[in-house]
């Protein structure tokens, strides 16, 4: 097994812990399979308009708004570069905030979404997957990406708990 696979693997393991310890803490375990298919369409659509507004956030520099409604705290960021917690809602700013400082030299127009894929687990967890790319005002590509987002319903609506990215983006089938 090469080092880039045990690395995957790795990562996978760590992402379902922490799927499955947020759907504990939230406790989403046991709820009735009927109701989660009935609600199904609602929550897909509800699901793909905060991803979209996510996204719009991002493109237009709003790390505030992204950690004070898009992400909850803690959150969980799996990456290239391991597991990176951020405990606090000014933790999750600070972690958005030094993504986007690079991005005005580059060209940074805005973040496209080239697809996406709603999963709803239950009634109040759901695995969204986005493949974007942020583009540059020239129309021109800086960079592709998918990242797989475990999206919780929260008393304040749905928050991502935890993310996993990969650039470019990868494919899993």
């Amino acid at each position: 097994m090469s080092a880039r696979r045990a690395k995957a693997r790795v990562c996978v393991a760590r992402l379902r812990v922490i799927v499955a310890a947020s759907l504990g803490m939230c406790g989403v375990f046991g709820t009735d399979a009927s109701a989660q298919v009935e609600r199904s369409t609602q929550l897909r659509a509800t699901l793909t308009a905060a991803l979209e507004e996510y996204v719009s956030a991002f493109s237009d520099g709003r790390a505030d708004f992204i950690a004070d409604s898009v992400y909850m705290a803690p959150a969980y960021f799996l990456g290239g570069a391991g597991v990176d917690v951020r405990s606090t809602r000014d933790e999750v700013q600070t972690r958005f905030e030094d993504m986007m400082a690079p991005l005005p030299a580059q060209g940074y127009d805005r973040s496209d979404i080239r697809g996406s894929d709603v999963c709803v687990l239950n009634d109040r967890a759901a695995l969204v997957t986005l493949d974007f790319a942020r583009v540059r005002r020239d129309g021109s590509v800086i960079t592709e990406g998918r990242a797989i987002y475990l999206y919780v319903r929260t008393p304040e609506g749905w928050r991502i708990n935890a993310s996993l990215g990969s650039a470019p983006a990868i494919a899993c089938g």
